[in-house]
């Protein structure tokens, strides 16, 4: 119950103001009220979280596939999550199809790791093969079962992994191959994030051009982005400069915004 507690007083910033900061700290001063001043601060600190801008570079190679049953062979990439109802699939990716090719290669794509597997490079994926049909009706041909850190592995050591058919009835098909997957990439790699280009002292100006042509119409009637209405927000270009400005100016290194026009008749 928080109104049985002391109140030691409150602090309020722009969470850019903190970003910007020395280090990614900054100390804030406590209020107790709009009238008395606390002595004490509190300091806050940014960081971001980890793992979360990493992206995986995948291609994988399907070989030996019957031909008859995998004409135009395409697959999906789902992650596995367990429940206490028992084991749910997420959709993460869907690969290009690659009709009448043989033993397909198919595109290297780049995935984020968070969607990808939750950011856990040992969670478990399924990956399964289907084959694409004109009406839609696209037959499920076999899947396989693989972390990322396995994949990785496969690439470097050249390893395949049999395709089983799982959904069959058929007692055999959960024990005999139907045709086998490489790796032909498997790489984690980082993105920076804007945290990380502001944290590494990446600078920042924000500048603004208006457009002044003809082509914004007649400034008195309301359909012109000039246009300024009687309740005083403004036309809808100054609207839009104040909303993104308000938040660029906090990371403008010298809080200085060049404004420049065009296509005005003076």
């Amino acid at each position: 119950d928080l109104s049985k507690q002391d109140f030691l007083g409150s602090s309020e910033c722009e969470l850019a103001s903190i970003i910007t900061a020395s280090g990614g700290q900054k100390k804030l001063p406590l209020v107790l009220n709009s009238r008395k001043k606390s002595r004490a601060a509190v300091t806050v600190i940014s960081q971001e979280i980890p793992e979360q801008n990493k992206l995986v570079n995948l291609q994988i190679q399907v070989q030996d596939l019957p031909r008859m049953k995998a004409s135009a062979p395409y697959f999906k990439i789902s992650r596995l999550h367990e429940t206490s109802a028992g084991s749910t699939s997420i959709l993460a990716y869907k690969s290009e199809v690659k009709p009448k090719i043989k033993n397909p290669l198919f595109n290297a794509a780049e995935m984020s790791l968070r969607k990808l597997s939750g950011g856990d490079t040992s969670s478990p994926l399924r990956i399964e093969f289907f084959n694409w049909v004109r009406g839609g009706k696209h037959s499920y041909i076999g899947e396989i079962h693989a972390s990322i850190a396995e994949l990785e592995s496969a690439c470097e050591l050249r390893n395949l992994f049999p395709i089983v058919d799982k959904k069959s009835k058929a007692k055999k098909s959960t024990s005999k191959s139907i045709g086998f997957v490489s790796v032909a990439k498997c790489s984690i790699r980082e993105k920076p994030s804007f945290f990380a280009y502001i944290a590494g002292g990446c600078e920042m100006a924000f500048t603004v051009a208006i457009d002044f042509t003809a082509s914004n119409g007649d400034p008195s009637v309301s359909s012109s982005l000039h246009y300024l209405s009687g309740n005083q927000r403004g036309s809808p270009y100054s609207q839009a400069i104040d909303a993104i400005g308000h938040v660029l100016q906090h990371y403008d290194t010298d809080k200085k915004f060049p404004v420049y026009g065009f296509g005005a008749v003076l």
